[in-house]
């Protein structure tokens, strides 16, 4: 392999590279389950959509419209989100979900039903994983649909935007190193014709 041409097409490489680990980043934390009976990986593919899109993007965008320093600005400013969302994430991921033994994270409301108030009455239980177990993971009968949809869908919102964020700030620090390199080359062979 020529090592010039990968030199000066490293930017390339290395945002392909960026995009995959964006891509990749969306199988690293399994998204908590809604119910039991329905597949809830229909918002996990939307999220890897979304995020090649946006992503894809920095491929088509010609980079000689924005200057080095405003690649840098995007670059802090999407790590920034990236990592708060990401946090955000992890906080209410703990506070909105309850763990199902043997299945998994599930979704709970904030609202417990009759059914849910007696059930944990009747077993001296306030632990919304021992209050699933207790119903056979029926969580529709504990908690309202509409509280863990929003939940559920702000939990995959955070999720997405986070990475998201944090794709383009890796791309956009990537153009703005390039960028910086070239006009080292730029400067460099002035100064040598000079």
């Amino acid at each position: 392999m020529n090592l010039d041409a990968f030199k000066e097409h490293w930017g390339v490489v290395a945002k392909i590279a960026a995009w995959l680990t964006g891509v990749i980043g969306t199988f690293l934390i399994t998204p908590p389950l809604l119910s039991l009976d329905r597949g809830d990986s229909n918002m996990l593919y939307f999220a890897q959509f979304v995020l090649a899109i946006v992503v894809g993007l920095f491929f088509i965008v010609p980079s000689s419209r924005v200057r080095g320093p405003q690649w840098r600005l995007i670059s802090i400013v999407a790590l920034v989100a990236g990592i708060g969302l990401f946090f955000a994430y992890v906080l209410f991921f703990a506070r909105w979900t309850a763990m199902y033994e043997g299945v998994g994270r599930m979704v709970i409301g904030e609202t417990l039903s009759e059914v849910g108030k007696q059930i944990q009455t009747e077993f001296h239980t306030t632990s919304p994983g021992r209050t699933i177990w207790l119903v056979n993971g029926e969580v529709e009968a504990l908690w309202p649909q509409g509280e863990r949809l929003t939940r559920y869908l702000a939990l995959c919102g955070m999720y997405t935007a986070a990475m998201i964020a944090l794709s383009v700030s890796a791309m956009s620090m990537i153009e703005f190193v390039r960028i910086r390199q070239a006009s080292s080359r730029v400067q460099e062979a002035d100064s040598e014709a000079s």
